[in-house]
């Protein structure tokens, strides 16, 4: 979305309380990451702004440890 300032956080909802990064902000922060889109292939990028390395991850696919961006990830955006 454009003009939004407020910094995606890692999910709240856990088996223990709190998760593990619970609230903490996404950005050069996220070791793994899960795609729970029907559709859309979500692209995880190294750097701000969609540029640089990047890990894609399929519909419903679950990445244990992403490979490119592994803590150094800046920018999200979902795509076909």
């Amino acid at each position: 979305m454009v003009g939004v300032t407020t910094p995606l956080r890692f999910c709240q909802l856990g088996v223990s309380n709190p998760w593990p990064g619970s609230n903490q902000k996404i950005k050069n922060n996220a070791a793994s990451g899960e795609n729970d889109h029907p559709r859309f292939k979500a692209r995880v990028f190294f750097n701000s702004g969609y540029k640089g390395a990047q890990d894609v991850m399929k519909p419903y696919q679950h990445i244990n440890r992403f490979s490119h961006v592994y803590n150094q990830n800046a920018s999200f955006q979902f795509t076909s």
